[in-house]
């Protein structure tokens, strides 16, 4: 190659790459707004049908994923649910990791970041409005319900969205009309001691007792600490949580056989690594996404938006294994989701508001 083509040819390679971070950078966000589904007359409609076909009926597809709109009392549902677990135990095989924070920055305004790292599987967004509770945004990957790459999920079977009805029993990660937001990560196998005083609380049944009746992170830890909570079998816990709502945050780890709470200021971030009386600068080493949110959080700006959070968990999102990220709002109840690394296409999920909420709930 005779020396003016190499010139033409790094212009040329130069021009490219500034035309793709032109393109890339100016880039804008398709924001999509999500609603629940609720049937005009849904109390006149609930008088003559069973609640799971009252359910049924605000199944709906949005973009790549689906939500559905529960009503009414589903604690039947959940004490079956806890009979089946019993009876016979789903082991939780160890996956790939995901990547949580909480922050409160100078503004006031909290943001939880969130993203979900595992096999490759569908999500359903439910949206819950108690007969008896607070009303909530949830969400439940569809490989709970046994739908995966081997066997997909068909949004025309009637049989496959029958199956979904029992997301109640089968919530990860949420948030209430509160402002709580409760959310998990996978940390490894801990043997929890029982308590003759407490009740035995499945983990994700204890997620959606937080969604349903905690004011806030601190009840929400209240709730957890009244009971034993299990997962991956009778007295085993193999999931640490991270709670908060618009003024803190609470990391719930389990060791020793019992719960700890832990506390920081500022902000929290939780990973697959430990945090009971791990220093900062350890756990930084002992996990590269923890490096790496710590890094951006630090550099936080002083008045950030949803916006600004999401670049912070897009930071920590890995291919292929990063099925959704999620940023709650605990002060507006608002949550920013985006599906696959996709973060040029935003859902935006509200819950309705109280006055219409209380046209379709029972009083």
């Amino acid at each position: 190659m005779t020396k003016p083509k190499i010139i033409s040819f790094a212009v040329l390679s130069i021009l490219v790459c500034i035309g793709f971070l032109a393109i890339h950078c100016t880039r804008k966000i398709n924001l999509i707004q999500v609603q629940p589904v609720f049937l005009p007359n849904t109390m006149e409609y609930r008088a003559s049908h069973s609640p799971d076909s009252t359910t049924f009926q605000t199944f709906q597809s949005v973009g790549n994923f689906y939500t559905l709109t529960f009503t009414g009392d589903y604690r039947s549902l959940l004490d079956r649910h806890h009979q089946m677990i019993l009876q016979d135990w789903k082991n939780f095989e160890q996956r790939t990791g995901c990547s949580m924070f909480a922050v409160y920055p100078d503004s006031g305004r909290a943001f939880i970041g969130r993203n979900f790292d595992n096999m490759q599987t569908d999500l359903l967004v439910g949206f819950y409005y108690p007969d008896s509770g607070y009303a909530s945004i949830a969400f439940s990957p569809l490989f709970e319900f046994g739908f995966g790459p081997d066997h997909p999920f068909c949004s025309d079977s009637i049989a496959h969205k029958r199956r979904l009805l029992d997301a109640p029993a089968l919530t990860i990660e949420g948030m209430n009309e509160c402002g709580v937001v409760v959310t998990l990560a996978w940390l490894g196998r801990q043997h929890v001691t029982p308590n003759a005083g407490r009740k035995n609380r499945f983990l994700l049944h204890l997620v959606r007792e937080i969604l349903d009746h905690a004011a806030s992170a601190a009840h929400a830890a209240a709730l957890a600490e009244s009971c034993t909570v299990f997962d991956n079998g009778e007295n085993i816990i193999c999931h640490h949580l991270l709670i908060a709502d618009a003024s803190e945050s609470l990391v719930l780890e389990w060791r020793d056989g019992r719960m700890h709470l832990l506390r920081e200021e500022g902000y929290q971030i939780v990973t697959n690594s430990p945090l009971l009386d791990i220093s900062p600068d350890q756990r930084r080493k002992n996990c590269r996404r923890y490096a790496i949110l710590d890094h951006r959080l630090n550099l936080l700006d002083s008045s950030p938006t949803w916006r600004h959070a999401l670049k912070i968990i897009q930071t920590a999102a890995r291919k292929p294994v990063t099925q959704w990220s999620a940023i709650f709002v605990p002060e507006k109840c608002d949550i920013y989701l985006a599906l696959r690394r996709d973060f040029y296409t935003i859902y935006h999920l509200q819950l309705l508001e109280r006055e219409k909420i209380a046209r379709w709930t029972v009083q």
